[in-house]
This record gives C-alpha cells, structure tokens and sequence, in this order.
C-alpha cells in the first residue's frame, strides 16, 4: 500500500468514526426533547438550540435524570 492510499484509507476511517459520533448525539438530542416535550409540553426554541449544542455526555446525564426533573426551569438550570 502506498503512502497516499494509506492515508486515504486513515482518512475514510476517521470519517466514518466521526460520522457515528454525530448520528449518536443527534439520535440523543431527539430523544431529549421528545421526553422533555411529553413532560413539560412545547419546548421553547431556545431550550431546544440549547440542548442540540450539548456535548454528548451532558446529554446522557440529561437523558437519564429526566423523571427527576420538576420543572423547565430545572432543565434550564441544568443546561
């Protein structure tokens, strides 16, 4: 193999991973609203802008505490 198809080959890889990551956050971000809208009702835009820039560690943490939420304002303080 040469050196060019090699990181040819190196950058597709890269591609890929990155391409995966950011189909499993935007996958978290829809869930996230999903069940905050159930609970809380109609999002506004800016909790839902704010919650899409999480990073994807936040978002679990979002996701998994979202029964011990009370309020939006709590989600706002959380986010």
């Amino acid at each position: 193999m040469t050196t060019a198809e090699r990181l040819i080959k190196e950058g597709m890889e890269k591609g890929k991973k990155e391409g995966k990551k950011e189909g499993k956050k935007e996958g978290k971000v829809v869930i996230a609203i999903k069940l905050l809208t159930k609970k809380f009702g109609i999002l506004p835009s800016e909790t839902k802008d704010r919650i899409k820039n999480l990073d994807i560690e936040t978002l679990d943490v979002l996701i998994d505490g979202i029964f011990e939420y009370n309020s939006l304002d709590d989600i706002e303080k959380f986010i």
